[in-house]
């Protein structure tokens, strides 16, 4: 039994405060321990081990905590869902596409737990999604969707799902528009050239017009919980793709986003900010209508804060506008922008 004078309701108390300082995020951090009268249990990352082991030395209790070093793996898969826990039924939390690193920790029921690199994001993937290592890129997608077909021709099979800003390796150029490109754990596929663009060149730079140009390339995309390219979205995951094809990261969920953002006054909204209500975000394209991904229409649409009815609800709900900090208004200086190495 533990040796401290505090109550099990006491410990659970302090245990809870110390989490919050912790992890304030259990989203993007793993931390998810056990309390026991006697025992301090669960799992964390290797990170957190001196301020747990600290707790339960101070409380006289056994510390059997499972502190892990996580592993850089990478996505295999066309696309693989994350969920909320290690089963096939289990709310999808966020994805991740072919060539995406993810940090490996345990594993449960075929089911690995995984942080994205990209936004550290914590979910459960099939084990058969990973792999230590992919062909090292040479380009990426340049279009918002697009198939790997067996054969250089539109009338072979499609074997593989291809978003916008997944990375390649071409092999070969096998004729004038075709490109022979490796997918998945090492198959040999064809994409039309004209889709993809050398890993090394500049991404766009983050233009606030340019950016609502490309939303507009996902109009009418399905609304897809806890997806983010073009074959499905959220409303969360439409805008963090959108700014990540311009070299801007932003966090997974809307009240991520919304900390991540400067909030401006609903009478200075402009194109590219960000607007925020209660569980959803849209993006503006001017200082009344904006783009988003919603469960209403089931699809990307475009409303109007002014218009009557659903517009006009949301307006009444609105909680911030919130503006990206890279982008760029027109009266702005530009600079080049490169895509961060892969791999």
């Amino acid at each position: 039994m533990s040796t401290s004078p505090l109550s099990l309701a006491q410990l659970q108390a302090e245990l809870g405060t110390l989490l919050g300082t912790l992890a304030p995020d259990r989203r993007v951090r793993l931390l998810e321990p056990t309390l026991t009268p006697d025992t301090l249990g669960g799992v964390a990352e290797v990170g957190l081990e001196p301020p747990l082991q600290q707790f339960a030395a101070r409380h006289g209790l056994r510390c059997t905590v499972d502190f892990i070093s996580p592993l850089r793996h990478f996505v295999v898969t066309d696309q693989s869902v994350l969920r909320r826990h290690p089963d096939p039924n289990s709310e999808a939390v966020s994805d991740a596409r072919y060539g995406e690193a993810v940090y490996r920790y345990d594993e449960q029921n075929g089911f690995v737990r995984v942080a994205t690199e990209r936004d550290r994001y914590l979910g459960w993937l099939t084990a058969d999604a990973l792999s230590p290592g992919v062909a090292v890129p040479t380009h990426r997608v340049n279009t918002p969707r697009a198939h790997v077909y067996a054969e250089p021709s539109v009338e072979a099979p499609p074997r593989f799902r291809l978003s916008h800003g997944v990375m390649l390796q071409v092999r070969s150029e096998p004729g004038d528009d075709w490109s022979e490109v490796v997918y998945g754990a090492g198959q040999h596929g064809f994409v039309r050239r004209r889709l993809l663009t050398p890993r090394d060149e500049p991404l766009p730079l983050p233009r606030a017009a340019d950016i609502v140009a490309f939303a507009h390339t996902l109009l009418y995309t399905p609304y897809l919980w806890g997806r983010g390219d073009a074959w499905g979205l959220d409303c969360s995951g439409l805008v963090q793709h959108v700014y990540a094809s311009f070299g801007i990261a932003l966090p997974r969920d809307a009240d991520q986003q919304a900390n991540a953002t400067e909030p401006v006054a609903r009478t200075d909204m402009r194109a590219a900010d960000l607007l925020f209500f209660p569980g959803h975000v849209a993006i503006a394209l001017d200082e009344r209508r904006f783009i988003h991904a919603n469960a209403h229409r089931m699809a990307v649409s475009i409303d109007a804060l002014d218009a009557p009815g659903y517009g006009q609800r949301l307006a009444a709900a609105l909680t911030q506008v919130g503006r990206v900090a890279a982008v760029i208004d027109k009266t702005e200086p530009t600079s080049v922008r490169h895509a961060d190495a892969a791999g």
